[in-house]
């Protein structure tokens, strides 16, 4: 597999409570490698009241990298400091074939958090073997 990275920012601009979605794709095969999160603010830990934000495929069954700002869970964002989203549930599915949609999406529980910042999508060119 190449090693050059692919990388693909969202903005994300919400107020507290909104789910915030952005679908995409690739023009080749990839393996998903990581996604961040960075916030101008900063994203305070809360049981509560809090985001869910995840890299998924396109009809939400495949979490490849998620982030969770409960206390319980990962916790605060820091203000101007990417956080890495920690590996999902389908993490070890992640060669993505051409054309397929995913998904980046910012879910509230509660009232939820405000969102001022970029998710970026790193990938790396997979090659096909037969």
């Amino acid at each position: 597999m190449s090693g050059e990275k692919i990388y693909i920012s969202f903005p994300f601009d919400e107020t507290a409570g909104n789910t915030a979605e952005e679908y995409f794709g690739f023009d080749e095969r990839v393996e998903l490698v990581g996604a961040t999160y960075t916030d101008k603010d900063g994203v305070a830990a809360n049981n509560s009241n809090y985001l869910v934000i995840t890299l998924e495929n396109s009809d939400g069954s495949k979490v490849y990298f998620s982030h969770d700002t409960r206390a319980a869970n990962q916790g605060a964002i820091t203000a101007k400091t990417p956080t890495a989203l920690a590996a999902g549930a389908n993490v070890n599915e992640n060669i993505i074939d051409a054309g397929t949609c995913l998904a980046v999406k910012s879910v509230p529980a509660g009232s939820g958090k405000a969102m001022d910042g970029t998710i970026t999508v790193i990938a790396k060119k997979a090659r096909l073997f037969s």
